[in-house]
């Protein structure tokens, strides 16, 4: 097979995310019930044609008795001494797992057909698995942590999207933004571990690193390490960041299954598979892992009983397998690791997606409300509270983004709107096309800054000019001076600095 066809394994579901996004909302095709036949059949056939790729190098690695390895297939960056290659690793840890993602993904969209049928965001929704399913694949086989960040990233973007799915619900919106504010702050740590790579050992494969860092100081060692660490534990809600996924399954009850049952929540404890080289290497890693494993398996089972719903049930159950992987890793169990995370995947995908199905066949429906739970006096109302994470996610991660935003918002209104205008002088009818639109914005942004900047050039308006950009430079004196921006030019101080 030409290398470049390995290209396809998570581009198919990307272009036909695309082709579906262009039929629907450029050209009108298939939209409604009508368009709900050819939307799943682009799916599922994008889909079908990833896992018949990936069957394809099974086979070849069944046969020749050893998997393709490391397979470049050109270069994205090259400047000077950082290099970043488009490469895939169809090794024995990726390549097995992408195929069974791939079975439990094209399972799940033919049971999205029947379950979302006659829903008004029939497309929407298969627009977005689609996304979702070549942002993992791509995880799963990148060669280097630059592109598998790119998957990372698209995972975070479709989980926040489907997690708001239905956005006119204020408790769906409310719950997105939490996840996905939670999850950029781990996202940080893979950031910053991705520069630091390129910085100190000019490379971001998986295989360069551990060798390149066996020549580094322990504390730089340290640093970037912790960065990564932080992105798994946030990916997959293992302790401190445990209290974002509860409120994830605001989804539909498929992407629940696919994002928070099966795949998306192992991706954390996949990216420590592929450091594993590296974090051997360091010899206070795997104790603290192992105490974020126990606390983190704590957490989602004294969590679990008290809850009175079945996704959350089984929310917390899987919650609790991820903490025991995180304990076998920390054991270096590497080998038995990935039977794991594949028993349990396709486990948790029956489970979720049988879960509406089990609440018609039970005879009292309301079972886990009749369960009696037998807990310490104080442990009981602490579960109940989920261990106060949700409160102290809030306010340490979820309310200073969201004063940053106001802030952000309050300047934005009170400078660069006065300053360029913001009236049309000709709106544009709402059913013109994107580019009648653009062109009005454009002509009525230009008209504004010739009427504000242009025309008012007397010394009379020019003085009223610089007291209203003084006064608001006072203004963003005082906001700079509020302790979360102190914080901010702190952490960008020493990112700067190394």
């Amino acid at each position: 097979m030409n290398n470049s066809l390995y290209l396809l394994i998570p581009l198919s579901p990307w272009l036909a995310a695309l082709w579906l996004g262009a039929c629907c909302y450029l050209f009108g095709w298939n939209r409604g019930e009508s368009g709900e036949r050819h939307s799943a059949m682009v799916a599922i056939g994008a889909t079908l044609l990833s896992l018949l790729l990936l069957l394809w190098l099974d086979g070849n690695w069944w046969w020749n008795g050893s998997a393709p390895g490391a397979v470049r297939l050109g270069s994205w960056l090259d400047s000077g001494r950082y290099q970043v290659a488009l490469d895939l690793a169809l090794d024995q840890t990726g390549l097995p797992l992408a195929t069974l993602a791939s079975v439990l993904s094209l399972i799940t969209l033919r049971f999205s057909v029947n379950y979302l049928h006659r829903e008004a965001s029939f497309q929407r929704f298969f627009i977005i698995l689609l996304l979702f399913i070549g942002a993992l694949l791509l995880l799963l086989l990148a060669g280097n942590a630059v592109l598998a960040f790119v998957g990372w990233e698209l995972m975070g973007l479709s989980s926040y999207l489907l997690i708001g799915y239905s956005f006119d619900r204020s408790t769906a919106t409310s719950h997105a933004a939490q996840a996905l504010i939670t999850n950029r702050f781990g996202d940080v740590g893979f950031i910053a571990a991705l520069l630091l790579s390129l910085l100190w050992c000019h490379s971001t494969r998986w295989s360069d690193l551990s060798l390149a860092l066996s020549h580094t100081d322990n504390l730089r060692v340290t640093v970037l390490v912790t960065g990564f660490i932080v992105a798994a534990l946030a990916k997959s809600a293992l302790f401190p960041f445990s209290s974002w996924i509860g409120r994830a399954l605001e989804g539909p009850t498929p992407s629940s299954a696919l994002f928070y049952g099966s795949l998306m929540v192992h991706a954390g404890i996949f990216l420590l598979l592929r450091l594993a080289p590296l974090l051997q290497q360091m010899t206070w890693v795997m104790p603290v892992l192992a105490l974020l494993a126990l606390l983190s398996i704590g957490y989602s089972f004294y969590s679990g009983l008290v809850q009175n719903d079945i996704k959350s049930i089984l929310m917390a159950s899987t919650q609790t397998q991820i903490g025991l992987m995180l304990l076998e890793y920390s054991l270096g169990w590497f080998d038995w690791l990935p039977w794991h995370i594949g028993l349990h995947a396709i486990w948790r995908c029956w489970q979720f997606l049988m879960a509406p199905s089990e609440l018609h066949l039970l005879p009292d429906p309301s079972f886990p409300e009749q369960k009696r739970i037998v807990l310490p006096s104080w442990l009981y109302p602490t579960a109940l509270q989920r261990f106060w994470l949700d409160a102290l996610a809030n306010l340490l991660l979820v309310q200073p983004t969201r004063m940053l935003a106001r802030d952000m918002a309050r300047l934005e209104q009170r400078i660069s709107h006065h300053l360029y205008g913001t009236t049309l002088i000709n709106p544009a009818n709402p059913g013109d096309s994107a580019v009648s639109q653009l062109l009005w914005r454009l002509a009525d942004w230009c008209n504004s800054v010739e009427q504000r900047l242009l025309l008012h050039n007397s010394s009379l308006g020019m003085e009223r000019l610089w007291s209203y950009v003084t006064r608001h430079l006072l203004l963003l004196d005082h906001l700079l001076a509020q302790p979360r921006y102190l914080v901010l030019l702190i952490v960008i101080t020493f990112m700067i600095i190394l």
